[in-house]
C-alpha cells in the first residue's frame, strides 16, 4: 500500500454477563458489534499516487483522480470512457448520489441510465456510471480536463439496534468494520469454556491489476497475544473464511482486531463469544431449545410445477415426494406479480403498498419489523443466502439478518454457501433463508438435462435466440397469422427451457435437502419450501412476470415439512403474508403485532386474500382480490374511482384459467363493496417509503434478470 494513515484504536466497553459461556445458567452468547464504532479516521489514506480515502462532512470517500490519458475516445457511442479506478459502498446519508465526478472546481451531472435513455440529446456535461466504467459525454471536439475526479461513498456501514452493520455489495451484517491499517478493541468479561467465531470478510475497494497478487491480513489478539493471523486473497468478488478460536478465561480481557494491506472494505463479520461445546443441530449439550428453521424460495416457480399443485408431475418427482409428506396447501397466492413486493411481505408481514414498496426503485423501511428481526430478539442466529438482485440489502431485506451474503450465480454454489454458513454454527438455533433464481430468466438448463430430457421438454432452439425472435415480435405494431403462430411456437419453446430449469432444481435439491436432514436441523427442526411469483407462458397474452395479477403469475407452492408437523392437504386459502406469523408459530415465539396474515399452523379459516402488481412504471398498476372461489380485478385508483377501478371478475372455481370474464354479473359487484374499505386500508402505507438509487451494477444485473423491459 502507498500510504498510511494514523492508527487511532478505539476501545470500547461492553457489558458483559460474567457466566455468559458457562451451564449453571444455561448458555448465553455475547455480540461484540454491540455498541462497537469503527475507529475514526485521522488522515487522509493513500493508493499509489491517484487514490485518497477522506472525509466529507463527515463521511468516507475515496477519490481517484482521472488523467487525460485514462480516457479513451469511443465515437460509436459518443462518449469518453474510462474504466473505474474505485468502488463504492452504501449510500450517504438522507440519501444523496453515491457518486461524483468533477473537474477544476465544477461537478458534472449525474444521469440516470433510464433518464439518459430517454433524453439522449441532453447528454453534453453528463455522466453515466457503469458497472465497471464511467462515460463521460462532452460537446463536438471537446475533451475531457487534464484532471477529472471520480469520488464514491465508501461506508464501513452503520449503527442500527445498538450494533454495528456492514452493508456490502456482497456481505452485510453484524460486524467489527476497519480499514486496512486501522485496529480496535473491545473488553470483555470472558469466562472459561468459551470460543471467539466469526467470518474476516473483504470486498474490493480497487481493481485488482491484472497479474497482481494483492492479500489482507486479519489479526486477532487476545491480552496482546495474536491468536489468529490469517492472510486473505482480495478478489474481485470478495472473499471470506470461518474461525473459531478457543478463549482462555479472563475478566476484562481486551481483544484486538487489526487488517494490514490494500485498500478494502474489510470485517470481521458475526463475531460472536459463545459456549466452546455446543454439540450439533438438535442435540446440544445443555438439552432442548427452539426448533431450527431453514426455508428455501425458488424464486419464478409456478405452483404447477409440482403435482400436488396442478402439475401433472414428473417435473420435480423429489420436491413431488417431499410435498407429499408435508403439510401443503395447493391454494396459496403471492402478494404480487414480481420479487420485491413479494419478499417484502414475507419478511414484514404487510402488504406491498403499506411497507412503501411502489415500484422496482423502492425500498423496505428500517422501522418496519422483520422476521430476521424478532427470530434474532428471540436468541436466533439468523442467516440468509441469497443470488442478490432484488433480494438484496439494497432493497432493505437484509433487515435483522446478522449474516446476509448476496451473489448471482449457480444453484449449486448457492447451496454451497448455505452449507459453509451452516458449518459455522454457534450453538444458537438457526434461522436459515435461502432464495435462488435457478427458474428464472435467464433459463439456463444443464447439459445433462439437456441430454435426459431435452427431446421430452421439447427444448430446440436457444433460450437466447429465443427471447431475442420474442422482443422483435412484440416489437411489431401488428402481427399476421404466421406471426402469430410463429409467437406461440417461441413462447412454447421458453417454457420448455423454463421447465428445463425446474428439472436442475429439482436434481439438486436431494443434495440440501439431505445435508439438513444429516446435521440434524431436522431432527426438531422445520424446513419451509415457497415462491414468490408464477411465470407467464401465453395465458393471457403475456409472457413471463410483473404484469397484471393472472393466477399464473400469483400463485405458488407451499408446504412445511418438519417432525412436529402432521402431513396434510389443506384445502384453504393461503397467502405469502402469512408466513410470518407461521414462522413465529414454528418458533414458538410471539409474532409482531403489526404483522398481518394468519399462522397455517393448526386449523385455518377459509379467508379473502390480496395480490399486488407494484409496478409504477406501468400504465394499469393492478391488484386482485380472491375470496369464496372468486375473484376481482382492479386497478390502483380503487379509492377514487370506487366500481369503476375493476378491471375484471372471475369464478376461479368454474372457470381456473380465467377465460370468462363476469364482471357484469351482480356478485361482482357485491364482493367490491363488502372488501372495498379493506382494499383501500391495504394501499396506505405504514412507513416512510424509502427509494433505491440504483447503480450500473445494480441495473446491468435487472437488465440480465429481465426487468426494466415491461415485464
Amino acid at each position: 500500500m502507498g500510504g498510511r494513515w494514523t492508527r487511532a484504536p478505539r476501545v470500547l466497553g461492553l457489558l458483559v454477563l460474567s457466566a455468559a459461556c458457562g451451564r449453571a445458567r444455561g448458555p448465553e452468547w455475547i455480540h461484540l458489534a454491540q455498541g462497537y464504532e469503527p475507529p475514526p479516521l485521522t488522515g487522509d489514506a493513500t493508493e499509489g499516487s491517484s487514490v485518497r480515502l477522506t472525509l466529507s462532512e463527515g463521511e468516507p470517500w475515496l477519490t481517484a483522480t482521472l488523467a487525460r490519458e485514462d480516457w479513451s475516445s469511443r465515437p460509436e457511442h459518443e462518449d469518453w470512457s474510462s474504466s473505474l479506478p474505485v468502488r463504492g459502498r452504501g449510500q450517504p446519508r438522507g440519501g444523496d448520489l453515491h457518486h461524483r465526478l468533477s473537474a477544476e472546481g465544477a461537478e458534472f451531472e449525474a444521469v440516470p441510465l433510464g433518464k439518459f435513455r430517454r433524453d439522449p440529446e441532453r447528454r453534453r456535461g453528463t455522466y453515466l456510471m457503469k458497472p465497471n466504467r464511467v462515460s463521460l459525454y462532452l460537446g463536438a471536439g471537446e475533451e475531457p480536463p487534464g484532471q477529472v475526479e471520480l469520488s464514491v461513498y465508501a461506508g464501513l456501514g452503520r449503527e442500527v439496534d445498538g450494533r454495528w452493520r456492514v452493508e456490502g455489495r456482497r456481505f452485510s451484517g453484524d460486524a467489527i468494520a476497519l480499514w486496512p491499517g486501522q485496529s480496535a478493541q473491545v473488553l470483555a468479561d470472558v469466562p472459561s469454556d468459551c470460543s471467539l467465531r466469526f467470518a474476516t470478510c473483504l470486498e474490493p475497494a480497487l481493481p485488482s491489476p491484472r497479474g497482481t497478487k494483492r492479500e489482507l491480513t486479519f489479526r486477532v489478539l487476545f491480552n496482546g497475544v495474536t491468536l489468529l493471523e490469517h492472510v486473505q486473497p482480495d478478489l474481485e468478488a470478495g472473499t471470506y473464511a470461518w474461525h473459531e478460536l478457543e478463549l482462555p478465561p479472563s475478566p476484562r480481557a481486551r481483544i484486538t482486531f487489526e487488517v494490514e494491506g490494500p485498500l478494502s472494505y474489510a470485517a470481521f463479520l458475526n463475531p460472536v463469544i459463545g459456549p466452546r461445546e455446543i454439540g450439533s443441530y438438535g442435540e446440544r449439550p445443555w438439552g432442548r431449545g427452539r426448533p431450527d428453521i431453514v426455508m428455501f424460495q425458488a424464486d419464478t416457480f409456478r405452483a404447477d410445477n409440482l403435482e400436488l399443485f396442478g402439475g401433472e408431475g414428473g417435473l420435480a418427482p423429489f420436491l413431488d415426494e417431499l410435498a407429499s409428506r408435508s403439510r401443503a396447501f395447493p391454494r396459496t397466492w403471492s402478494v404480487g406479480t414480481y420479487t420485491l413486493p413479494a419478499h417484502t411481505s414475507m419478511f414484514t408481514g404487510l402488504y406491498p403498498h403499506q411497507a412503501g414498496i411502489t415500484g422496482m426503485e423502492s425500498s423496505v423501511p428500517d422501522e418496519l419489523r422483520s422476521v430476521a428481526e424478532v427470530f434474532a430478539a428471540a436468541g436466533y442466529r439468523t442467516g440468509a443466502i441469497t443470488d442478490a438482485v432484488f433480494v438484496s440489502q439494497r432493497f432493505g431485506l437484509a433487515q435483522g439478518f446478522e449474516w446476509f451474503e448476496e451473489s448471482l450465480g449457480s444453484l449449486e454454489a448457492t447451496f454451497e454457501r448455505a452449507s459453509s454458513f451452516l458449518e459455522a454454527d454457534d450453538g444458537r438455533p438457526l434461522f436459515l433463508f435461502v432464495q435462488s433464481y435457478r427458474t428464472h430468466t435467464p433459463y439456463r438448463v444443464s447439459e445433462e438435462t439437456m441430454a435426459e430430457r431435452g427431446v421430452e421438454l421439447g427444448i430446440r432452439a436457444s433460450f437466447e435466440d429465443l427471447r431475442a425472435e420474442l422482443g422483435r415480435l412484440e416489437g411489431l405494431e401488428a402481427l399476421d397469422d404466421e406471426q402469430t403462430r410463429r409467437r406461440e411456437d417461441v413462447i412454447e419453446g421458453l417454457e420448455a427451457h423454463y421447465r428445463g430449469c425446474v428439472v436442475d432444481l429439482d436434481r439438486a435439491f436431494p443434495t440440501f435437502f439431505g445435508e439438513l436432514e444429516e446435521r440434524g436441523i431436522l431432527r426438531e427442526g422445520a424446513f419451509v419450501f415457497t415462491s414468490d411469483h408464477g411465470e407467464a407462458f401465453g395465458e393471457h397474452d403475456s409472457v413471463y412476470h410483473g404484469g397484471r395479477v393472472w393466477e399464473e403469475v400469483t400463485r405458488v407452492p407451499l408446504f412445511l415439512h418438519g417432525p412436529g408437523i402432521e402431513p396434510a392437504l389443506v384445502d384453504r386459502a393461503a397467502s405469502l403474508i402469512d408466513l410470518p406469523r407461521t414462522l413465529a408459530g414454528l418458533a414458538r415465539i410471539a409474532p409482531h403485532p403489526e404483522w398481518l396474515g394468519a399462522s397455517l399452523l393448526g386449523d385455518i379459516e377459509e379467508r379473502e386474500v390480496f395480490v399486488f402488481q407494484c409496478k409504477d412504471d406501468a400504465p394499469v398498476s393492478s391488484w386482485a382480490l380472491i375470496a369464496r372461489g372468486k375473484k376481482l380485478m382492479g386497478d390502483q385508483e380503487v379509492t377514487t374511482r370506487g366500481r369503476d377501478s375493476l378491471l375484471g371478475a372471475f369464478d376461479l372455481e368454474q372457470d381456473p384459467g380465467e377465460t370468462k370474464d363476469r364482471l357484469g354479473e351482480d356478485w361482482a359487484a357485491r364482493l367490491f363493496d363488502e372488501h372495498r374499505s379493506r382494499l383501500e386500508v391495504l394501499f396506505v402505507p405504514l412507513a416512510g417509503s424509502e427509494a433505491v438509487q440504483l447503480g450500473a451494477e445494480q441495473m446491468r444485473e435487472l437488465g440480465e434478470m429481465g426487468y426494466g423491459g415491461g415485464r
